[in-house]
């Protein structure tokens, strides 16, 4: 079994998310009928997964845990990655497979994407999922910085850009430095609004107050359609 094929296996341990939650993850995931989530447990891990490959760190992380969101990063239909997320306890990340210098959503860009076309960057899992709802060619640097190899890609992606890192000191630190590793292509950015912290927070908002939420989407829709389309 390939390194692809055990994580798909891993993967495939877990359930399809098929009810709505308060949790911003298992939220989007229903809403948007994602296909690279799934929940499991620690019974589900030790008892259908004993002939797999799982690594210890997946193990223990469950074993704390006891339940957990696997979302895949799901590239030319191989899973390259999975990111184990808790659910139930304090808010902490595992990684299994190929992250290093891997954006989260290479595989989910627009199928008609061409050079030129802008793609919207983001930080974190949530981000680039929540965004996908309104524009396809999202991609996440799963960290606040982009990195030289991460800089590369992206060039040889397009020469077109629309920052929307978090609305915190990290972020616009990782904003400044993408300006300068992106120097010479077209970068412009979504302004966060409503003390949005980031794209994720949407969620959060649609829950407790979908007025506003309504009002902070069509202020994002009109920044992407005025970036996108009218650049």
């Amino acid at each position: 079994m390939t390194k692809h094929e055990n994580l798909a296996a891993i993967f495939n341990l877990g359930r399809v998310i098929e009810s709505d939650s308060l949790n911003p993850y298992l939220h989007i995931a229903y809403k948007l009928k994602l296909n690279n989530y799934r929940v499991i447990t620690n019974g589900e891990l030790l008892i259908n997964g004993k002939d797999l490959d799982v690594p210890a760190y997946m193990k223990e992380f469950l074993q704390f845990h006891q339940k957990a969101l696997m979302i895949a990063n799901i590239i030319d239909d191989k899973i390259m990655s999975i990111v184990l997320r808790s659910i139930d306890t304090k808010k902490e990340f595992q990684k299994i497979g190929v992250s290093k210098n891997m954006f989260y959503g290479l595989g989910q860009l627009d199928e008609n994407f061409r050079f030129g076309m802008p793609i919207i960057l983001v930080e974190g899992h949530l981000d680039r999922d929540t965004m996908s709802e309104f524009y396809k060619n999202v991609l996440a640097v799963t960290t606040n910085k982009i990195s030289n190899t991460q800089t590369e890609i992206l060039k040889s992606l397009t020469n077109n850009f629309i920052l929307m890192l978090d609305n915190d000191d990290a972020g616009r630190a990782g904003t400044r430095d993408a300006y300068y590793k992106l120097k010479g292509c077209k970068i412009t950015e979504i302004k966060h609004l409503a003390n949005m912290k980031d794209a994720g927070d949407l969620n959060k908002l649609e829950i407790s107050n979908k007025d506003e939420y309504d009002w902070v989407v069509m202020q994002y829709k009109n920044q992407i359609e005025q970036e996108v389309f009218y650049s």
